[in-house]
């Protein structure tokens, strides 16, 4: 999942993340999860999927104040 999305929102690009790299990474952390009841992989996964579409979703009726940020390259790289 964490693939998926930093792939969509052009993280690999943007931050020139060898891909390969990240893959192994990213398995060597979910292999040191340990099986319990709740903090687990699924847990972890269930975690980053919330705060992805949290933060990437507009929220009604709220207007975004426009800064410095909003016109940095990674976020227009990102789309926010």
């Amino acid at each position: 999942m964490c693939y998926k999305i930093l792939r969509e929102v052009g993280l690999f690009e943007a931050f020139k993340i060898p891909v390969h790299e990240f893959l192994n990474y990213f398995h060597a952390v979910e292999s040191g999860y340990r099986e319990k009841p709740y903090h687990n992989r699924m847990h972890a996964a269930d975690v980053l999927h919330g705060v992805y579409y949290l933060t990437s979703q507009p929220i009604p009726g709220f207007t975004q104040i426009p800064s410095d940020a909003t016109d940095s390259p990674l976020h227009k790289t990102i789309g926010l």
